[in-house]
């Protein structure tokens, strides 16, 4: 899945989302998504990625699971 398909599919999940009625966690989100906007998925030559390779991940679609009561 691309960068541009996760952003475009957050917005519809966002409500969703637990703590979502919590300003400080929409503020933390916000900047996390901003984040990922810039950098993308992390690479191989990021130190703290070095030995884990992502790329399966970054072509793979993933569904997001849907909130069910207990």
């Amino acid at each position: 899945m691309s960068i541009e398909q996760y952003l475009n599919e957050y917005p519809a999940l966002q409500s969703q989302l637990p703590g979502d009625n919590q300003p400080w966690l929409q503020v933390i989100r916000q900047e996390a998504l901003a984040a990922f906007t810039e950098r993308g998925f992390p690479s191989l030559r990021e130190e703290d990625w070095r030995y884990t390779k992502l790329s399966a991940l970054e072509k793979r679609v993933f569904q997001p699971l849907q909130a069910t009561a207990i």
